[in-house]
């Protein structure tokens, strides 16, 4: 079996804490570029964005009506634990408050 990358482990992580949370991973067009990972959760979306290249950090982006897609990230954290943190505020918020 295969083992996961960083930003597979993640959405594992998310799907465990949110089972009613909709993900989709987005693989790169070449080995060594972006994943990204579509996170919604009672009509919230949350981004997060991988590079291999720099496999310590993430880029997490929240969606919403007024803004789109962007090529950077709301913010940056540099650490898998640090992700795994910033997305379970994000979709406890999203869980408790809609």
């Amino acid at each position: 079996m295969e083992e996961l990358n960083p930003i597979q482990k993640l959405e594992q992580e998310v799907k465990n804490w949110y089972p009613q949370a909709q993900t989709r991973i987005d693989k790169p067009l070449f080995e060594e570029g972006v994943w990204w990972l579509d996170i919604d959760l009672n009509n919230e979306r949350i981004v997060v964005q991988w590079n291999t290249k720099k496999s310590d950090d993430f880029g997490i982006s929240k969606i919403n009506d007024k803004n789109e897609y962007s090529s950077y990230p709301d913010e940056i954290v540099v650490s898998f634990k640090a992700a795994m943190q910033r997305l379970n505020q994000l979709l406890l918020e999203s869980a408790v408050f809609k």
